[in-house]
C-alpha cells in the first residue's frame, strides 16, 4: 500500500512539474546558437524552431533584412533578443508566442503610429499595415496602436486586441472564358400518340441520335462566392440518315393499251370427183391478218431514298447562375444551373414527312426556329496564375421545344450530354 502511494506522489508531482514548466516563462528558456551573416528575420525563425515557440511582430519595427551573426551557448532567449535586436525593444508573452514592440519612448517615432478614430467609446481602425502573424488573438483592447488583417484585428507594436469588422464596398470581379464543348453522348426521345406508333418506328430504324459541338465566349461576373455568367455560342447538331422504301400505285385516271398484229390460220376441204365416181377430199389451209387490242390499268412504283447526314446549326446565348466552392488556394468547385436559348441560322437534309410518307429536303418549314433547354453542369477549375484558369465542365441538357414542327405527327427532344473545356481570364474587377 506504500509503494503505491508513494507511486502516485510521484507521478502527481511530475506531472505538476511538467504544467509549470509548460507555464513558465518562454523568456527564460536556454538554447546554444551559432549563426553567422543571416538576417534578422532568418535569425529569428532559427530561435522559435529550436525554442518551441513562434514570434509575433510589426514589419515596419524591425529591419528584416539586416545582416546578423551571433554565437552563444546555453543563453536565455531575453538575452539574446536583446544582443540581435537592441535596447530599444520590449517582449511579452501570450500563450506560446512572444510579442516584440516598440519600448513606450520609442512609439513617438515618425510613422511608428497608426492613426485610429474613436466612436461611441469604440476603437475603430482605418489603416493596415504588413505583419509577421502566427496566431490569432482576441482579447479586450488595452492600448491604442491597434494593427487589422481582413477582418481579425490581431496585435500591433505594444499589444493584443480584439476582433473588428470593418465595413468595405462588395468586390464584383469579371471573366472572360472561351470554351469548346462536343456532345459526349445524346438520345431523342419520342412524344407520339399510340395511332403514329409505327411512324415512331419508322423515324427510329432511319435516324440515329444526335451528335454536336458548342464553341464560344462567356462572359461571368464573380460575387463573393456567387457567379453569373452569360455569353454567346455557336452549336452544331448533326444525324445520320438512311430512310428508303417503295411507293406503289395504282393510276385508275388511265389505262395501258397494247396492240397485237397476227394471222389467222383456216382450213378449207376441197372435194374432187372422178370419173369413176370416187370422190377425194383435199384440204387446202387458207390465212388472214387480225389485229388484237389489250387493255389494263396503269400501274406505278416510286422508290424513295435518302441517305445523308442532317446539320442544324444554332447561335446558342445561355444564361447561368452558379455558387463556388473553393477546394484549396488553386482547385474551386462550382455547379450552375443554367438556361439556354438557341436561334436556328442553318437546316439541311433530309425529314419524313407522315402527311404525303415522302421524303423532303429539310427546311425552316420541318424545324423549329427558336429552341428552349435547361441544363445543370459542374465545374472544375485550376489556378494557373492570379488571372488565368483551365477549367472542365460536364453538363446535362434537355431540351423544352421540340426539334421537328408537327408534320412528322411525332414531336422529337433532345436530352444531350456534354463536357466543355476552357480557358477563363480576368477582364476587370471593381470595389
Amino acid at each position: 500500500m506504500l509503494k503505491k502511494v508513494l507511486l502516485l506522489c510521484f507521478v502527481f508531482t511530475t506531472l505538476i512539474s511538467v504544467v509549470c514548466f509548460s507555464q513558465s516563462n518562454i523568456l527564460d528558456r536556454k538554447i546554444s546558437l551559432n549563426i553567422q551573416n543571416k538576417s534578422l528575420v532568418s535569425i529569428l525563425e532559427t530561435i522559435q524552431k529550436k525554442a518551441g515557440f513562434t514570434f509575433s511582430y510589426n514589419n515596419s519595427i524591425i529591419e528584416g533584412n539586416k545582416l546578423t551573426s551571433i554565437t552563444v551557448s546555453n543563453a536565455k532567449i531575453r538575452s539574446i533578443l536583446s544582443k540581435i535586436l537592441g535596447a530599444k525593444y520590449q517582449f511579452s508573452i501570450y500563450n506560446n508566442q512572444i510579442l516584440i514592440s516598440l519600448k513606450p519612448e520609442q512609439t513617438s517615432q515618425k510613422g511608428r503610429l497608426l492613426p485610429i478614430y474613436k466612436k461611441g467609446g469604440n476603437q475603430h481602425i482605418i489603416d493596415t499595415i504588413h505583419l509577421t502573424i502566427n496566431d490569432t488573438i482576441k482579447k479586450t483592447i488595452i492600448d491604442t496602436q491597434i494593427v487589422k488583417v481582413a477582418d481579425t484585428v490581431i496585435i500591433n507594436d505594444t499589444i493584443i486586441v480584439s476582433q473588428t469588422k470593418v465595413e468595405e464596398m462588395p468586390k464584383m470581379t469579371f471573366y472572360i472564358s472561351a470554351l469548346y464543348s462536343p456532345t459526349a453522348g445524346s438520345m431523342t426521345i419520342y412524344d407520339y400518340k399510340n395511332k403514329y406508333s409505327a411512324i415512331k418506328g419508322l423515324i427510329d430504324n432511319a435516324e440515329s441520335t444526335y451528335s454536336g459541338f458548342d464553341a464560344g465566349l462567356q462572359l461571368d461576373l464573380s460575387h463573393k462566392n456567387l457567379r453569373y455568367r452569360t455569353g454567346i455560342i455557336s452549336t452544331s447538331l448533326t444525324k445520320k440518315i438512311s430512310y428508303s422504301f417503295d411507293k406503289e400505285y395504282i393510276d385508275d385516271g388511265s389505262v395501258f393499251i397494247d396492240s397485237m398484229k397476227l394471222w389467222q390460220y383456216h382450213t378449207v376441204l376441197y372435194y374432187y370427183k372422178y370419173k369413176d365416181g370416187d370422190t377425194v377430199k383435199i384440204p387446202v389451209i387458207d390465212s388472214n391478218q387480225v389485229y388484237k387490242t389489250y387493255k389494263y390499268p396503269k400501274k406505278k412504283v416510286d422508290h424513295k431514298t435518302a441517305f445523308g447526314t442532317n446539320t442544324i446549326k444554332l447561335i446558342q446565348i445561355p444564361i447561368s447562375v452558379g455558387y463556388s466552392f473553393s477546394l484549396n488556394a488553386r482547385n474551386t468547385f462550382t455547379p450552375y444551373l443554367s438556361a439556354r436559348f438557341y436561334f436556328v441560322t442553318i437546316q439541311n437534309g433530309y425529314v419524313y414527312n407522315s402527311l404525303t410518307n415522302n421524303i423532303d429536303s429539310l427546311s425552316k418549314h420541318n424545324v423549329s426556329q427558336f429552341f428552349v433547354s435547361t441544363s445543370l453542369s459542374f465545374q472544375y477549375e485550376f489556378k494557373i496564375n492570379k488571372i488565368s484558369f483551365i477549367f472542365i465542365e460536364p453538363a446535362l441538357n434537355q431540351f423544352i421545344i421540340p426539334i421537328f414542327n408537327d408534320k412528322r405527327k411525332v414531336n422529337e427532344r433532345l436530352f444531350q450530354c456534354n463536357i466543355a473545356f476552357g480557358v477563363r481570364t480576368l477582364l476587370c474587377n471593381t470595389k
